[in-house]
């Protein structure tokens, strides 16, 4: 079984992974200025929100909730 600092180091990571390929892909298709439709550079901005609130919510979920509910 996972300890809690694991999960956290592991969603932490799933955050970053999140965050920094929306951004590098956005920032890759600026670039090169391919052509791509409108929904995909809001998927891409929307993958970046994602990971920063997962980065962001982490800590206390891991840390302050699931303690709390054992």
């Amino acid at each position: 079984m996972w300890s809690t600092q694991s999960s956290q180091n592991a969603a932490s990571c799933l955050g970053l992974r999140c965050l920094r390929s929306g951004h590098s892909v956005s920032w890759g298709l600026t670039a090169t200025g391919i052509a791509v439709p409108d929904w995909e550079r809001a998927l891409l901005f929307d993958l970046e929100l994602l990971g920063i609130l997962i980065g962001l919510l982490s800590p206390f979920v891991f840390g302050v909730v699931l303690p709390l509910t054992e």
